[in-house]
């Protein structure tokens, strides 16, 4: 049995570990909702490591993952039924979202590492999550179901980009954003992403060059200054 800080999982993998251990335990439905929208907030369950190897699910997979974490979709439905992040986290569970953020049952069955013999589409069916081999609606209120596909200017920037990227591209970039854990590898990492972003933006309006950007424009711009204060006369 794995225990948290086990060597084998990372910090996500930790954090799953314990979401786990918890839905199993805490018999509140108020406590139990608290942790199910934490984690489905949290980002954790997209990719982590515990003993068994790297999982990884996609944007709108989150109802695998629980069916992975032996939930039962009666006791998620009691849970998030009618809680005011229903709609959030329906959008984690739409059946209909692209192939880039939902596989099909089978298709993530194959690539889950099962603790057992029992596959993951074995388990839907014994957890209540399917039916004669197909998936159940997610287990959210009808109100919040029908506000699924209602996204803001940002998911469509977001669905844009990630068409523009293609989806093995976007597992990279996402793969690559999950080794940031802690909040400093974060910062460092948004620190980066800021200074490219702003050497593009700088590039796209002038010749400004950045200092230590070896790129053709800077390069070119950097020898044109030095050029003028070499020739330049003292006034």
């Amino acid at each position: 049995m794995l225990t948290k800080n086990n060597t084998a999982t990372d910090e996500h993998g930790d954090a799953v570990l314990e979401f786990q251990s918890a839905a199993h335990n805490l018999t509140r439905v108020a406590e139990l909702n608290a942790k199910l929208v934490a984690m489905a907030a949290s980002g954790h369950w997209r990719h982590y490591r515990n003993a068994l190897g790297d999982n990884t699910w996609r944007r709108a997979e989150f109802d695998y993952f629980l069916i992975a974490c032996e939930l039962s979709w009666d006791d998620v439905s009691r849970v998030i039924a009618w809680n005011k992040a229903g709609s959030t986290i329906g959008e984690l569970m739409n059946h209909d979202a692209p192939r880039s953020q939902r596989r099909s049952l089978a298709d993530a069955s194959a690539a889950w590492h099962a603790r057992g013999p029992e596959t993951l589409e074995q388990m839907a069916a014994r957890l209540g999550w399917a039916n004669d081999g197909r998936l159940r609606l997610a287990p959210i209120s009808s109100r919040a179901r029908a506000k699924i596909g209602q996204h803001s200017l940002e998911d469509q920037a977001q669905a844009r980009r990630a068409a523009e990227l293609g989806e093995e591209r976007c597992r990279e970039l996402e793969l690559i954003a999950a080794q940031a854990i802690t909040v400093t590898e974060r910062r460092y990492l948004a620190s980066i992403l800021r200074a490219h972003s702003k050497r593009v933006t700088r590039h796209g309006t002038d010749a400004m060059y950045i200092s230590g950007c070896r790129c053709e424009l800077c390069t070119a711009a950097h020898r044109e200054y030095r050029q003028k204060t070499r020739h330049a006369k003292p006034g």
